[in-house]
């Protein structure tokens, strides 16, 4: 997949050193600018860029790509903290109120009294075994991460970009959740806007085809 998209789009990579970050950005703006001030009507090897980067990395938080910089966001599954975090499972169980009491529940957390040893299946144990305000803040940290790398491209009043959030559960059934859906924690902006399209490639492409051809009549770039 990687390979035919390189056939259309430069791609760039969010890198391992935070001391090439300002490097990377500026080919990709770079490359972005010489990409537009092309004559649309003669051919080109590519036709745009793509920036892949990770959710909680260098890039998600703290830089903005507006305007060109960013017409279309990506994002690829729900970012949730991993569940072999000890600090984050000592926040859950004390905001669910389990403490003490729930130490039968969850024996694996603690052996002989030496710290939990991250093991990720005892983890997901400690959050199936709360009920709602552990789940809810388990939730919270996810799409606060999803709002803030979703939030990078739009930047003005006038700024305009596709997000395509890729994941089933964004469309998964509201009733069968003891707590608060996905979609609900999305910022008012994009819940307005918001369509989903579960499998059907052709209505997404569509759809896209026409939100870009709108707004670059209102003048976008």
């Amino acid at each position: 997949i990687l390979a035919r998209i390189m056939k259309k789009k430069h791609v760039f990579r969010e890198p391992r050193k935070n001391t090439d970050v300002e490097v990377v950005l500026k080919e990709y703006k770079e490359t972005i600018d010489a990409l537009s001030s092309q004559d649309p009507k003669e051919p080109a090897a590519h036709n745009g860029a793509i920036f892949l980067a990770v959710v909680g990395g260098k890039i998600s938080e703290g830089i903005n790509f507006s305007d060109g910089m960013g017409r279309c966001i990506v994002m690829v599954g729900l970012p949730y903290p991993s569940p072999s975090d000890i600090e984050l499972l000592e926040r859950v169980k004390h905001i669910e109120g389990l403490g003490d009491a729930a130490s039968s529940k969850t024996p694996k957390f603690l052996v002989n009294n030496k710290c939990y040893n991250r093991d990720v299946q005892t983890g997901f144990d400690i959050l199936r075994s709360c009920k709602r305000r552990g789940k809810e803040y388990y939730e919270n940290l996810c799409m606060k991460a999803v709002n803030q790398s979703i939030g990078r491209a739009i930047r003005h009043i006038n700024d305009y970009a596709a997000i395509l959030l890729v994941d089933a559960r964004y469309a998964s059934d509201t009733s069968k959740r003891s707590y608060s859906h996905p979609t609900n924690k999305l910022p008012q902006w994009i819940k307005g806007s918001l369509v989903s399209m579960t499998d059907n490639y052709g209505e997404v492409h569509r759809l896209l085809h026409q939100f870009f051809k709108f707004n670059k009549k209102r003048g976008g770039q």
